[in-house]
């Protein structure tokens, strides 16, 4: 899941009411649904079943933006930003003939134009969040489709209700679809007050390494503090879990993350998990993370170690990242690594890096 700053951004918003949608009746969900599935397996093919619901505040699916230049930004899939929502969204399913379970499942922005792959929609109207919500986890574990099941959880996710949390917990903890369980987890990272639920699967060793790297990303998502992340990195000994804490930290804008990860590229035994803290403080593109990274240059004794850094200074886009690459290059005792000073800054697009390289060779 991605999260979507709106700044000089205008919402581009094709108004479109449900026309040539096939109205259904009833007094609830179960019931509608019954009569669109008896009225769409009559017709034969394949048919959408489709209704309304309340959304959280703040999620974006399936919107355009236009930026102040012209450019334009497109999202799918589900997003998060602070001063923007998809308002109007509802949840599409596609049955095939007699079949009563969904062969694909989607959630759509209603005031975008579209044409549903030219399939009739049997339209429920808005549904509430105690009907909605148990009847999409219910499908879950019964679709064959992987994509299916994971849209249905961002559908859950994207409710506006105060049980959402409950149920992402019950899918992490019952269901047998692992994509499911993992968009669960990311969701999680976007409700208050779920960190020691992620922090207890991060730590669970007979958890998927799958379901725990992704309670790692989504704490680091989340507004927990940086001081849980440091604790979990010491207490987990998978690599791949290791990792994703060591990621999460590189997307905090703090000192504590910075002094952490400078700590591990210190410390840490593990080579991999070394280069993964570089490369954390080299993606924060921050002033006090490249001078960290450049002082851990200067204090490192394995030369192998400094190539990583010099070539994660190199990948970030920072003129103070520059001037070491600048000073490497003209000054470091080591020809391996003043050569792999000027291959870092041949690969820069900032044109200073250019003018460098041409006096050098003069």
């Amino acid at each position: 899941m991605i999260r979507i700053a709106f700044t000089l951004l205008i919402l581009v918003s094709a108004a479109q009411s449900q026309q040539g949608f096939i109205s259904i009746d009833g007094a609830d969900l179960k019931s509608k649904l019954a009569t669109a599935l008896t009225r769409g397996s009559a017709q034969g093919g394949t048919f959408w079943v489709a209704y309304a619901f309340e959304v959280r505040p703040g999620v974006v699916f399936d919107t355009e933006f236009i930026g102040s230049g012209g450019s334009r930004v497109t999202v799918n899939g589900a997003a998060f930003g602070a001063d923007a929502g998809t308002r109007n969204l509802g949840v599409f399913l596609m049955y095939e003939g007699a079949g009563r379970t969904p062969i694909r499942a989607e959630i759509y922005n209603l005031d975008r134009r579209r044409d549903y792959s030219g399939y009739p929609v049997h339209w429920l109207g808005r549904i509430s969040g105690s009907d909605s919500l148990p009847f999409l986890r219910g499908l879950i574990d019964t679709t064959q489709s992987y994509d299916a099941a994971r849209h249905l959880v961002d559908a859950i996710g994207a409710h506006d209700d105060a049980r959402v949390a409950t149920a992402l917990r019950d899918i992490v903890r019952g269901s047998k679809v692992v994509r499911a369980r993992t968009a669960a987890v990311s969701w999680l990272g976007h409700s208050a007050g779920q960190t020691d639920f992620l922090a207890a699967l991060v730590r669970d060793e007979r958890e998927t390494v799958a379901v725990r790297r992704e309670a790692a990303e989504a704490i680091g998502e989340s507004s927990t503090s940086t001081a849980v992340l440091q604790d979990l990195y010491r207490a987990v000994t998978h690599r791949e879990v290791k990792r994703e804490l060591l990621e999460a930290m590189g997307e905090r804008f703090e000192p504590s993350a910075v002094a952490f990860l400078i700590e591990t590229i210190q410390r840490e035994p593990d080579r991999d998990l070394k280069e993964e803290a570089i490369d954390a403080l080299a993606d924060m593109e921050d002033d006090r993370a490249i001078d960290a990274l450049a002082r851990a240059y200067d204090s490192a004794r394995d030369e192998e170690m400094k190539k990583e850094i010099l070539d994660a200074l190199g990948d970030a886009e920072s003129s103070l990242a520059l001037q070491k690459l600048q000073s490497v290059a003209q000054r470091d005792p080591s020809i391996r690594l003043r050569r792999r000073a000027i291959e870092a800054l041949g690969e820069s697009h900032d044109p200073s890096a250019l003018r460098f390289l041409e006096q050098l060779i003069k």
